[in-house]
């Protein structure tokens, strides 16, 4: 059978387009691709429709309900790395390329060229969170990895322990980055100014849409505001 260019259109990629968001990149990427290709392996680029605004995710957890998942996990050094993230609001990405280094008395430096917004930042750790992570550092040469496995791996791919955790935390559907989402929102809720809660978090002052996202008002909001008017 015989492939023909002229079989793929926008039109069949459109039913896509709704349940699949990366299709709206990757499509049009595609057919860039092969008409820049010499022969052209598709002979035009068809108008593909725009991509639909998705809404903010709004998942959090409060307080007693991150001790629940925090007991629940099991390896010392990844419960580490969820306080963290609960405390700081870092990302995912940025914790798992933490070295040994970066941890630095009671402070926590992050080089430009692993953070999501390209700029180093260095904050100040509160002491639960400093004494665990001096947990984590204890025995490792500088260049090591900040969490690991009990093997020295790098904790990268925690997915099947995540799982196992939210589980028995009662917590279906937790995702990790809700983390950051519960940080920023304990941040304002603890009254830390807006701009050094963006300076802990980074997020940069172009990226306070998605700040004001993840402390978006809930529920327990209104209620809690309604004792004290």
């Amino acid at each position: 059978m015989t492939w023909k260019p002229t079989s793929l259109t926008a039109e069949s990629w459109c039913p896509l387009f709704d349940s699949e968001p990366r299709t709206a990149t990757v499509a049009p990427r595609a057919f860039r691709f092969g008409y820049e290709q010499r022969p052209r392996l598709v002979p035009e680029v068809p108008p593909f429709p725009a991509r639909l605004p998705e809404t903010p995710r709004k998942g959090f957890i409060e307080e007693p309900t991150f001790e629940k998942l925090h007991s629940a996990i099991k390896e010392p050094r990844l419960r580490a790395l969820c306080l963290t993230a609960y405390r700081l609001g870092f990302r995912k990405s940025e914790l798992q390329n933490i070295l040994v280094m970066q941890l630095d008395g009671g402070w926590l430096r992050l080089f430009a060229g692993a953070t999501k917004n390209g700029k180093a930042r260095a904050v100040a750790l509160p002491d639960d969170v400093r004494a665990v992570l001096q947990g984590c550092a204890a025995g490792k040469n500088a260049d090591s990895y900040l969490f690991t496995w009990p093997n020295g791996d790098p904790i990268l791919d925690f997915r099947s322990a995540w799982a196992k955790a939210t589980k028995a935390a009662e917590l279906p559907g937790l995702l990790f980055h809700d983390l950051r989402r519960s940080a920023v929102r304990r941040m304002r809720k603890k009254g830390v100014p807006t701009a050094v809660a963006m300076r802990i978090t980074g997020h940069l002052i172009l990226m306070r849409t998605v700040f004001d996202n993840y402390d978006a008002a809930h529920d327990t909001d209104v209620q809690d505001t309604a004792k004290v008017l």
